[in-house]
């Protein structure tokens, strides 16, 4: 945390830093807010990952609240692998304007499972939210009927991915039709969660004709990601599980 506060001061005098990898570090909450106050007014820096430290439980949700809430122009936030918690999905909610305006959103294995129906909050109306990761999280029906409903009015998200969670056919149904029969999502991913040979042949069958890219068999495997040291979104074999 020590080091952290150091670079929330130095982003203070910094006005040309894009891009701040922090990943796999031993940062919580108090470096974590301390960062929040150095982006306050921070024009240039876009690009930030704190996945794999200890921002856990209320303290690390309330940290990372503090990161949306100061103003600045931070777009793409990576906050995987933190023992977050259920309480995540309230934490993480569209800052409102004049604050953070994420587009993409690294949430994978974050704890926020118990959260239940109340994950569909990252997709509020207000959220200009373009690329969201939730995998790994063991989400069931009900956070994927949530999201179906927030899907059904939402006009920016274009890439879903919720590999590795317990959602099964009949929470995926409504959320492959919610994506292919409105909104912007033009890829969904659900492998490796609680469906069988048969039930991903109904959802390719139903996602044949339309726009959205679904992945849901677990011989794909092939996970996507977002680069953090790059403004690409790549793929790559995954590194475990």
């Amino acid at each position: 945390d020590e080091g952290a506060a150091a670079l929330g001061e130095g982003l203070m005098r910094n006005g040309t830093l894009a891009r701040l990898t922090l990943s796999s570090n031993a940062i919580g909450p108090a470096g974590a807010a301390a960062l929040a106050v150095g982006l306050e007014g921070h024009r240039s820096l876009r690009s930030l990952s704190l996945a794999d430290n200890i921002l856990e439980g209320a303290a690390g949700c309330e940290a990372a609240r503090s990161l949306l809430l100061a103003p600045s122009c931070l777009e793409r936030l990576w906050l995987g692998g933190n023992a977050l918690g259920p309480a995540a999905a309230d934490a993480l909610v569209p800052a409102p304007p004049g604050s953070a305006q994420l587009t993409s959103l690294w949430l994978e294995r974050a704890g926020v499972g118990g959260a239940g129906s109340r994950v569909a909050q990252l997709l509020a109306p207000t959220s200009v939210l373009c690329h969201l990761w939730l995998g790994g999280n063991g989400l069931s029906d009900d956070a994927a009927l949530a999201l179906a409903r927030a899907l059904a009015g939402n006009s920016t998200l274009l890439k879903l991915w919720l590999e590795h969670n317990l959602i099964t056919l009949a929470g995926a149904r409504p959320l492959l039709a919610a994506a292919v029969n409105g909104g912007s999502l033009t890829q969904l991913t659900l492998e490796g969660n609680d469906l069988t040979a048969d039930g991903c042949a109904e959802l390719e069958a139903a996602a044949a004709d339309s726009n959205v890219r679904l992945r849901a068999r677990r011989e794909e495997r092939l996970a996507e990601t977002h680069d953090a040291d790059s403004d690409r979104i790549s793929e790559r074999p995954p590194t475990g599980g």
